[in-house]
């Protein structure tokens, strides 16, 4: 269930709402537990108080509020109750530290903060600054050898497609690739399709098939079909087709995501042939891209008769 006040995981947290939230789901000792630790962030006559309180309060706040799932929270997004809790205490001390300050404040606390807190900080990026004003905190984390920490900023987390560069977005996808993170999380990767990136895909999976090592099923997710040179496109079309349920799903929903608009008319034949055998999610993909380009299909009616004539391999 989602909070009608976090409708979208682009939607910022209010450290009151966050508050109520929380409290629905803390009893009384907790409760006041939080709020004696938000208190004595408030009432602290300089900022530096203030940040050591913040460090005192959020290394117990996974002792003080348990771990279970937050009943309410943004669409898509997996929140702990002690996880809120830390959120809440950063936004607490976001609210007395001058805007001018706060960025730098924030990567100085981030150093210092562990594995936990860190993911807590970098899942929070987009509610806790405004433009590129957090950009430190999330080059240093797309360097972490960390694979949890890089999860953090890399999946389910809007803020590298608003205010990664491409360079940056780029390399933040081929690591999640190396890492065989699934890039369908990252949100926003239709929006960044290029010719570069579907190029950097393409010569990864070129690299894995040379070194006879297993290709990661979502790369299809970082390539646009009309970017793709002639080569490209026949590999393309072999794990379309190919015996691998996974790999048939990822580049089917590629197709839907980037455009299948190119594909050519032997594709369109074969896919209304085999979409009848195919799983069932993967098969509403190809339903969804039949209805989508019908008049791929006329330009050569399928017969099953005539089908072998033009068979993509």
């Amino acid at each position: 269930m989602y909070s009608r006040r976090f409708d979208t995981p682009l939607s910022h947290f209010s450290p009151d709402a966050l508050q109520s939230e929380l409290f629905a789901m803390l009893d009384p000792a907790s409760r006041t537990w939080l709020q004696v630790a938000r208190d004595k962030i408030l009432d602290c006559r300089t900022l530096d108080n203030a940040v050591n309180a913040l460090m005192l309060t959020s290394a117990m706040t996974r002792r003080k509020l348990g771990e279970e799932e937050l009943k309410y929270q943004p669409e898509g997004t997996h929140w702990q109750v002690d996880q809120a809790g830390r959120l809440l205490l950063l936004l607490t001390l976001r609210s007395i530290v001058p805007s001018a300050q706060w960025g730098e404040l924030l990567f100085s606390l981030y150093r210092q903060f562990d594995e936990n807190e860190k993911i807590v900080t970098v899942r929070a990026l987009d509610w806790l600054g405004e433009n590129h004003d957090l950009n430190p905190i999330a080059m240093e984390t797309t360097r972490t050898n960390d694979i949890n920490l890089f999860a953090a900023i890399a999946l389910n987390n809007s803020y590298p497609v608003k205010y990664f560069n491409e360079r940056a977005f780029h390399q933040l996808v081929l690591k999640a690739l190396f890492l065989d993170l699934n890039i369908q999380q990252i949100e926003g990767l239709p929006l960044r399709q290029s010719p570069e990136l579907t190029q950097l895909c393409v010569d990864l999976t070129e690299e894995r098939l040379r070194a006879a090592r297993e290709v990661p099923t979502s790369i299809w997710l970082g390539m646009r079909y009309r970017y793709l040179t002639d080569i490209a496109k026949q590999m393309y079309m072999q794990y379309v087709f190919s015996e691998s349920e996974e790999h048939q799903h990822y580049t089917l929903l590629a197709l839907v995501n980037n455009g299948g608009q190119d594909c050519p008319p032997e594709f369109w034949r074969k896919l209304s042939h085999l979409q009848s055998s195919m799983p069932d999610e993967t098969r509403m993909l190809a339903d969804r891209l039949l209805s989508e380009f019908p008049f791929k299909r006329s330009h050569s009616p399928f017969s099953t008769t005539g089908h072998s004539h033009h068979e993509i391999l």
